[in-house]
């Protein structure tokens, strides 16, 4: 039986390990499968899992229940991820401020993005660190291109051409498997 989710947060600004433990069995999955697409390996992602829910834990007093606690630890799973990364020196290909997304020479269907889920999930573990993060937040996460500018901190036109560039790579990766 699922406990109700703003029940345990209360608990767990009062410091109960217990309703720790229980948010952590209801919430380690999704946030678990964020840390691993971003970071691409079971072992990083695991800890950077528990990197998250201390953090979590941590700052609990600064979550308003006004907002998605589910986007709340996202958003910190991500960012503690993408902490890692830089801490690796997987560094986000470098981009012109200036530089505009490419224009497509042939529109790319949506409907070709509609295959296997796990067909293109294991694609976009297989790009660039920095295609993968950008389509990942995107495609996998849900963020839009100015939340994900917010947290790479760089410039939408940044994001929406490491999205193109990324889709259109994952696109061909995906054409080549078929």
């Amino acid at each position: 039986m699922e406990v109700n989710i703003q029940n345990l947060i209360a608990q767990c600004r009062k410091g109960q390990p217990r309703a720790q433990q229980q948010l952590y069995a209801q919430c380690y999955k999704p946030v678990y499968n964020t840390c691993l697409r971003l970071l691409g390996h079971t072992a990083e992602a695991e800890d950077a899992l528990q990197e998250t829910f201390i953090k979590a834990f941590e700052k609990m007093a600064l979550y308003s229940e006004d907002s998605n606690f589910y986007a709340w630890l996202t958003r910190i799973a991500v960012n503690t991820a993408l902490d890692r990364l830089k801490q690796k020196r997987m560094q986000l290909f470098p981009l012109d401020e200036n530089m505009a997304a490419e224009p497509s020479t042939t529109a790319v269907r949506e409907e070709e993005l509609r295959l296997k889920v796990q067909q293109v999930k294991n694609a976009i573990m297989r790009l660039s660190t920095g295609y993968r993060v950008v389509l990942s937040l995107k495609l996998l996460e849900g963020f839009d291109y100015e939340e994900i500018s917010e947290i790479l901190k760089i410039t939408p036109v940044a994001v929406r051409t490491q999205y193109s560039r990324g889709r259109q790579k994952l696109l061909e990766m995906l054409n080549k498997e078929d």
